[in-house]
């Protein structure tokens, strides 16, 4: 695991800093956590530098308006979208599909 050191004024960890830490630990994956894509830039500038984007979606909580523009945003600086992850899922719906089993009422 590659954490940031503690921020002294006027210093931040860089992306650089995490790519060279990164290429010094030997791991094979990389995987980056940024703020939502809706809420700051820090999201699009990070994909935009990386090879792929996994985009985690909350059900309860992000409408699909939401989601259909944080997808925008990224394909407007060229972010590879590899997948995409669906929390919250309520198996009690009849929407959709799932796996496991259903719990009974």
């Amino acid at each position: 695991m590659l954490t940031s050191t503690k921020m002294a004024e006027g210093e931040s960890t860089t992306f650089a800093n995490l790519a060279v830490a990164y290429a010094q630990s030997n791991k094979k994956v990389l995987l980056i956590d940024t703020p939502p894509v809706l809420v700051v830039t820090d999201a699009q500038i990070v994909a935009a530098q990386c090879d792929g984007v996994i985009m985690v979606i909350d059900s309860g909580r992000v409408k699909n308006e939401a989601a259909l523009k944080a997808k925008v945003s990224l394909e407007l600086v060229k972010a590879r979208m590899i997948g995409v992850i669906i929390n919250n899922i309520n198996r009690n719906s009849t929407d959709g599909y799932y796996y496991g089993e259903r719990k009974e009422k």
